[in-house]
């Protein structure tokens, strides 16, 4: 089962393991489905790890398709924004890339 960074987790992910505090009580339990609020929850208690059941891969690519269109265009503007002063720059182009490929992944590099 892998383990993400708390701050990576989605609802709707399944804990592989039980999430415990610092004196070893078990705070959620092995299997229960992860909302926002509890992320925000775990964080809040200092967490920054968790295991989780299944392939990451996939979830992250079933989180990016919910992404709507129009927040996926308001990303893309956002980043021709950010990045057009840098036109004639290889190194910001690559920058932009990079920035593109980790806010929508399916745009690839």
């Amino acid at each position: 089962m892998p383990k993400i960074a708390l701050i990576n987790a989605k609802p709707g992910m399944i804990l592989g393991q039980p999430v415990e505090d610092d004196l070893g009580r078990v705070v959620l339990g092995a299997g229960e489905a992860l909302t926002d609020d509890l992320i925000r929850l775990l964080l809040k208690r200092g967490h920054n790890e968790i295991q989780v059941r299944g392939d990451t891969r996939i979830m992250a690519a079933a989180s990016i398709a919910q992404i709507p269109e129009a927040r996926r265009r308001e990303i893309e503007n956002q980043l021709e924004a950010r990045f057009a002063r840098g036109e004639g720059d290889s190194n910001m182009q690559l920058f932009k890339r990079v920035a593109r490929a980790a806010l929508l992944p399916e745009a690839g590099p």
